[in-house]
Formats: structure tokens, sequence, C-alpha cells
């Protein structure tokens, strides 16, 4: 009897420490570390569907461009969005973040709205990688931002 509840406990430990891998806790973005100042400096897009075949670009993104932008998130969970043109004043945006799932909420002027949901794949004290994939019949596409703090 000794013997099978020694067993059962053994049991028991081994299974609540295996329960949770490494790969779980890298799913848990702390929200605090993507407040701050952000410059988007590259992009990757890759599209596949059934009439075009395969699509796959990148560059990167110099400030002054057409394309540059850099976002500053803020603790109240808002950020601001600067182009070359200054900061867009007329659009109101918030996010949150859930595990590693970046939700941007946009709410333009007329009080029209639109949400991203991306996946955060990289943060760190230097480097935000954003994600987002569409999938549906016969069309997969992923497209990746880099932006570096500043």
């Amino acid at each position: 009897m000794k013997k099978m509840l020694l067993l059962t406990a053994a049991m028991f430990v081994a299974v609540t420490f295996s329960a949770c891998s490494d790969d779980d806790k890298d799913n848990n973005i702390d929200p605090s570390k993507i407040v701050g100042a952000w410059e988007y400096i590259h992009y990757y897009s890759y599209d596949k569907d059934d009439i075009d075949g395969v699509n796959e670009f990148e560059y990167d993104v110099v400030k002054g461009d057409e394309n540059w932008y850099k976002l500053v998130f803020n603790a109240d969970g808002t950020f601001t969005k600067e182009d070359t043109d200054g900061i867009d004043t007329s659009t109101k945006h918030y996010y949150s973040i859930k595990g590693n799932t970046i939700t941007k909420r946009h709410v333009y002027s007329d009080g029209a709205s639109d949400t991203d949901v991306q996946t955060i794949t990289t943060l760190n004290s230097t480097t935000l990688v954003i994600e987002e994939i569409e999938q549906e019949e016969g069309y997969y596409g992923k497209s990746v931002w880099t932006y570096k703090r500043i």
C-alpha cells in the first residue's frame, strides 16, 4: 500500500511539473514592456492564393520615406501614430495585450472604427515584431512589421 501511495505521489509530481512547457511562458507578453516609442524599420509580406500563386516581398523603411512612421505606446492603453506629416490627431488609438496577442483599435473622427488583432513575436528592450496572418479558402497571407525602440 505504501508503494502504491508513493507511486501515485511521484506520478502527480511528474504531471504537475510537465504540464506547463517553456512555450507557454513565451506566450505571455508583459504589457509594460511595450510602453515607449517605436520606429517602423522593416516590412515582410508573403501571400499565396489559388489564382496568382505566391508573392513575397520585403523592404527596409527609412525615416522620411512614405511608409515611415513611429508608434508611441502609453501605459494607459492608448498610442499615437506619427508619420512624415506629423502626429495623427484625427484618430484615437487604443491597444490591449493578452498573452502574445495585441489588439489595436482605431476610432476615427467620424465615429467609425476598426480593429487589428495581431501577434507579438518579439518584444525586448530594442525590438518589437508584430505579425498578422490572414487565411481563408484559397488564400494565405502573412505580414510582419519590425520596429526598433527609440
